[in-house]
């Protein structure tokens, strides 16, 4: 059955809402923290850029919104992000600095939408202040400012109590009564047993750490048994020993309780993750893949968890992680990159997660309980899409079994999964790591990089009444057609030499414009690699500049519609504009080529493309930031933010 639609753009001219036909695309991009917004291509409007962050169309009088259409139990599951160091990273997440915040994406969705707009929190020893209407967080110790953002995670749909019970206040703020005594907490005592918590023995037990994971299912708590001290893990659901570093993994599981009030009071729906797993576990197998690409099951007792238990702590926190032991080493799986490391050897294996073959005992509508999209079987999605690699002599090549350990159907199961992840994989005798954000494969043995797309591939729907269902929205008397990724009407270029304009084109480059502008589609916040000559070059989309791998090496790139003006053109439009720095004597000065690697000229024509987003440049010393929405240039290296303006002659 084809899956309920949750979302429709729609564009308003002033007279009507009317719906964005293949809108998928917009949703795909906003759903990524790091996409300041889109252009899109419309048959009545031309090129239009969105602008996520203020939620407007720039360029001419329309204007954007995103409807969702959820149940009355269903809500969007948020996440909260935060820029350091150019790159987007979800609170609760470790960032850059190998800190995780004291706030989650969920902690910060419940202040949301409250009162309270500004939250405090710590990153390892710094402190910060977050505003939520300014979307700024702020170190408070240094002052240094930095962007936030607020994007729905792509089709994850949670569900929430049903009206039933009426207003419910979030779980942290509600009596524990019906939470705290229906889990126990346990730690993998010696020989694998498991063993509970409890006092006096334990400084604390399962009530009281069920209280503190129910305040934060991210965070951590502190215990002593005997005479040592203990950290508890939340996200990798282990035990540290503080004195000797020993670790234990620990589980939470559902505890028999017989109600003792059937009032609607007692019919207390926990969130789907946290609900029993009878309707889950047994609907999924783990595996992880041994020698010679054999796919094997996690089985109890060669292995301290199975199947069953991994589903429960993936249903927990599917970007954390879970520790076992096998025999006499121990292992920690990695949700986000679904992949096992062997804590001694540091040897890696993939994992996968596959859905077993489950005959329902009961036909009530309790057990037609529904995963969110991206976990449901993905007979519509994975048959739909294709993965290949650059080979040699920029031949594009399928990746299939058995001369590979994963084909397209696993990849794509993979991307649904989380399209910011990575995949490791096997050919040969050489293991690789596929990067979906970058979009490339690198072999870990010699660091060779190559290309890797996702191409539509042409399907015969089973169903013709599932496959060509209309949407119905009777206040959407029209449509805008947004047509799908197209490479046929851009053309990219970089600066060369004397400050000319070249086109990217074969055989001189391994890719040409149009190779380019496929993968820009699918991923506009990625890079790509490619070849010219003896070397190897990184392009990236966001800052819109190529870099040489070996010589470190930066040209600016710019991407122009066909029929622009600009191309092949000295004298566009752009040369009416200067830009200028605000030097630190308050003096305004020209962007010069020879003082920086780029001129007025070179970030008109950034400008012209995306009024909205950045562009990379450097000097002799530094690398800078130039941010067209904020007008500001920021040192990479110093984070010195100085004014930037745009001189109209």
């Amino acid at each position: 059955m084809a899956s309920r639609r949750q979302y429709q753009w729609q564009l308003n001219d002033g007279q009507q809402w009317m719906s964005i036909n293949n809108d998928h695309v917009i949703e795909a991009h906003y759903c990524q923290p790091g996409a300041k917004g889109i252009t899109i291509f419309t048959s009545d409007y031309g090129r239009i850029f969105i602008d996520f962050d203020k939620m407007e169309v720039q360029g001419c009088q329309l204007y954007i919104r995103r409807q969702t259409f959820l149940a009355h139990d269903e809500m969007q599951e948020m996440g909260w992000y935060y820029n350091d160091n150019r790159r987007w990273y979800e609170y609760g997440s470790q960032g850059s600095s190998s800190s995780k915040a004291s706030v989650s994406s969920s902690d910060l969705e419940r202040q949301y939408t409250t009162p309270q707009r500004n939250i405090r929190f710590t990153v390892g020893n710094l402190s910060y202040s977050l505003d939520i209407q300014a979307m700024a967080q702020t170190n408070l110790t240094t002052g240094v400012p930095r962007r936030v953002r607020r994007r729905p995670k792509l089709n994850s749909i949670i569900k929430i109590n049903s009206p039933a019970s009426s207003f419910q206040l979030p779980l942290n703020q509600q009596s524990a009564s019906h939470i705290e005594g229906g889990w126990k907490w346990q730690f993998q005592a010696d020989e694998g047993v498991w063993t509970d918590y409890n006092s006096p023995s334990c400084s604390v037990d399962s009530d009281e750490i069920e209280r503190c994971y129910q305040r934060n299912p991210q965070g951590q708590v502190k215990f002593k048994s005997k005479r040592f001290s203990y950290t508890l893990n939340f996200t990798g659901m282990f035990q540290t020993n503080s004195s000797t570093g020993t670790q234990r993994s620990v589980r939470r599981e559902q505890a028999e309780v017989q109600p003792t009030d059937q009032s609607p009071a007692s019919s207390f729906q926990l969130p789907l993750n946290q609900q029993s797993a009878s309707h889950i576990e047994g609907g999924w197998k783990w595996q992880f893949q041994a020698d010679e690409g054999v796919w094997t099951d996690y089985n109890s007792p060669s292995c301290s968890v199975d199947s069953d238990e991994i589903e429960r702590c993936y249903q927990r926190n599917p970007q954390g992680q879970v520790k076992f032991k096998s025999k006499r080493f121990s292992y920690t799986l990695n949700f986000t990159g679904m992949f096992q490391t062997n804590s001694s050897t540091g040897t890696q294996r993939s994992v996968r997660r596959e859905q077993a073959e489950v005959q329902p005992t009961d036909q009530s509508p309790a057990s037609s309980f529904q995963l969110p999209l991206n976990q449901q079987s993905a007979s519509h999605i994975e048959g739909g899409w294709k993965w290949q690699f650059q080979a040699d002599e920029g031949v594009w090549t399928d990746y299939n079994s058995p001369s590979c350990s994963v084909d397209s159907d696993e990849i794509e199961r993979c991307y649904q999964r989380n399209p910011q992840g990575q995949v490791k994989f096997k050919s040969k005798r050489f293991s690789y790591t596929l990067n979906f954000t970058g979009m490339f494969q690198t072999n870990s043995s010699t660091g060779t990089q190559r290309s890797v797309r996702r191409e539509q591939a042409e399907v015969q729907p089973t169903d013709q009444r599932v496959a060509f269902s209309p949407l119905h929205h009777p206040a959407t008397p029209q449509a805008v057609t947004l047509p799908l990724p197209s490479s046929a009407g851009y053309t990219w270029e970089f600066m060369g030499d004397e400050g000319m304009w070249t086109e990217y084109q074969t055989p001189s480059c391994s890719i040409d414009g149009m190779e380019i502008e496929r993968i820009f589609q699918l991923n506009s916040q990625g890079q790509t690699k490619f070849t010219a000559g003896r070397y190897i070059y990184t392009l990236d989309f966001p800052g819109m500049h190529q870099t040489n791998d070996i010589l470190g090496t930066q040209r600016v790139v710019r991407r122009l519609l066909k029929n622009s003006p600009q191309l092949n053109s000295s004298d566009s439009a752009g040369t009416q504009c200067r830009w200028q720095y605000k030097d630190v004597d308050g003096a305004w000065r020209d962007f010069v080529k020879g003082s920086c690697n780029v001129s007025s000229q070179d970030i008109e024509n950034s400008y012209q493309q995306n009024p909205s987003g950045t562009m990379s440049f450097g000097t002799n010393h530094f690398q800078y930031e130039l941010d067209f929405s904020a007008m500001t240039q920021t040192n990479q290296s110093t984070r010195t933010v100085r004014k930037v303006r745009r001189h109209q002659e």
